[in-house]
């Protein structure tokens, strides 16, 4: 599981350097907000907690908060019963766990 979190997080935190116009929050906004409009990020997908996502990104974790809270408000992601975060579905019909998630991205590691 750390492997697939840290390949995904890795990938953000180079779009993160890519992204140069504002502030860390506004650009991880956008980052993710790419990811989910283009699949990356599969509605149901859960989203790796806040303290685990600013370490990796070695970001302050109020911007990750910024970030998530800004995408939640946007209805691209949404907050379960649990309270874990994933990313939002429209259609209502999707729900990809953890283990979906880390096959998924190790078939697209491995095909990449």
């Amino acid at each position: 599981m750390a492997d697939f979190w840290a390949s995904r997080t890795g990938r953000w935190r180079i779009r993160l350097r890519e992204e140069s116009q504002g502030e860390i929050h506004e650009r991880l906004f956008r980052v993710l907000s790419d990811e989910i409009s283009d699949g990356r990020l599969p509605p149901g997908a859960i989203v790796p907690p806040t303290a685990r996502v600013a370490e990796e990104l070695r970001v302050d974790a109020a911007e990750v908060r910024k970030a998530f809270g800004k995408l939640l408000q946007e209805g691209l992601l949404e907050q379960r019963e649990n309270g874990r975060i994933c990313v939002a579905d429209s259609g209502g019909s999707a729900i990809v766990g953890d283990n979906t998630q880390v096959l998924f991205e190790n078939n697209l590691i491995q095909a990449a």
